[in-house]
């Protein structure tokens, strides 16, 4: 990859294949509304192409808010112009006992179809994760992840560190993770779209009817949810979540220097098991 442009607010690279990759840290804070309106036409576009219509929450809604903590990444095609996917973060800092916990929210990921199986996943997950790292001078963080579908929770669980919930059991919930997910949700719940019924449960970390509100156009039956390679990630999933009812899991962990460079070889492994029945 080669390193087109960067600076504190934004990164650009080029990818194999005539692609690139552009991050942008926090637009709405300094992109002019010029700018802000041309990129967000582009995900919009992009979003009613791959599922027909658009999610209300988020960068989605009206105005500059959302664009203000979001971090925003879009591959291109250099040679179309068009867009081939994108990840929209969102860095939620939780404060307890007067200590404030940089989180991020892993958030939105969208891909064409043709592309979910290659290795633009990497780009459009981990590389702004690096980016983010790197501003921060390589100091842990925070991040969080909500979903139904088993590759992203399998995904999550296997290429961060002490994530919980894990679906193989192997990591605890202690009390600081119950607090910064409590405060977390309590703060927050907007940012993934949450229905106004939705309840976090906290013995299992599952909120429950998460679905069923801005974000239910997202909503997957598990017999049409992709399937994670590890096969106890696909049950824990179908045991622990009601989807019927619209359950997400809430997992937390921490990014770290070694989980983000490790993550290629975790995502060779995983890639091979993400299609649809």
């Amino acid at each position: 990859m080669l390193v087109h442009r960067f600076s504190e607010s934004d990164i650009k690279l080029h990818l194999p294949g005539n692609l690139s990759i552009h991050t942008w840290l926090f637009p709405g804070q300094w992109m002019s509304d010029e700018q802000l309106s041309a990129l967000k036409s582009r995900i919009e576009n992009f979003t009613r192409k791959r599922i027909g219509t658009l999610p209300q929450y988020g960068i989605y809604l009206t105005g500059r808010k959302a664009w203000e903590n979001r971090i925003i990444t879009v591959v291109n095609d250099n040679s179309s112009g068009t867009v081939k996917g994108f990840s929209a973060m969102a860095y939620c800092p939780v404060k307890i006992n007067n200590r404030t916990y940089p989180i991020i929210h892993l958030g939105l990921v969208m891909l064409e179809r043709h592309h979910a199986l290659r290795n633009l996943l990497f780009s459009i997950y981990y590389l702004p994760l690096l980016f983010f790292s790197l501003l921060r001078e390589f100091k842990p963080f925070w991040i969080s992840s909500v979903s139904m579908e088993p590759p992203i929770i399998g995904l999550v669980a296997d290429c961060f560190d002490n994530v919980y919930p894990h679906y193989s059991g192997k990591s605890m919930a202690d009390q600081k993770k119950i607090e910064i997910t409590q405060s977390f949700f309590a703060n927050y719940r907007d940012e993934f779209g949450t229905g106004p019924d939705a309840v976090f449960n906290q013995n299992n970390f599952v909120i429950e009817a998460s679905c069923r509100g801005p974000s239910e156009i997202l909503r997957v039956d598990f017999d049409r949810a992709a399937r994670y390679i590890a096969r106890n990630c696909n049950e824990f999933c179908i045991k622990t979540l009601n989807y019927e009812r619209g359950d997400e899991l809430l997992q937390i962990g921490m990014a770290s220097p070694i989980s983000i460079f490790r993550a290629p070889i975790n995502l060779l492994k995983i890639r091979r098991a993400w299609h649809k029945k």
